[in-house]
């Protein structure tokens, strides 16, 4: 097996992502698929406007954190999955999975402007366009599609 991918997938999972996840865990008991999309939406696209937040400041040590771009890709996969994970047993929510991820096909095909911008929220969008062209959101996209 590649070493590689052995130490990606049994890295150290910080405080920080684990209070992501668990956050998630928890609203996708609590909330609709939409309410959740909208909450993906507010956190890592927008940047601004979460509702938690405690949950914001995770996300920001995260960004901060000096091995943020090897490891981003892999913790907005298991955020999603997390959601995905709840919402393919039930036939009425599978439409929920594609509109998440209909929220990265947008963002694969938006620019950012530079200005009017802090350095965090600079960087977030950088990592967001570069998850919306990994392997990790293409896995994702064909497990989808698997689903429906």
């Amino acid at each position: 097996m590649n070493k590689s991918f052995v130490s990606r997938y049994s890295r150290f999972i910080s405080p920080e992502e684990q209070q992501l996840y668990d956050h998630l865990i928890e609203q996708v008991e609590v909330e609709s698929p939409s309410e959740l999309i909208e909450r993906i939406r507010l956190l890592f696209i927008e940047g601004s406007g979460y509702p938690d937040r405690q949950i914001a400041q995770a996300l920001e040590k995260i960004l901060n954190h000096k091995e943020v771009e090897e490891d981003f890709n892999f913790i907005l996969n298991r955020c999603c999955y997390i959601l995905i994970n709840s919402w393919h047993t039930l036939p009425i929510r599978k439409k929920a999975i594609y509109d998440l991820l209909q929220l990265f096909d947008k963002l694969a095909e938006k620019t950012f402007s530079s200005y009017n911008h802090s350095r965090r929220l600079k960087r977030q969008n950088s990592l967001m366009q570069k998850f919306a062209h990994s392997e990790q959101y293409s896995a994702l996209k064909r497990f989808a599609e698997v689903l429906y």
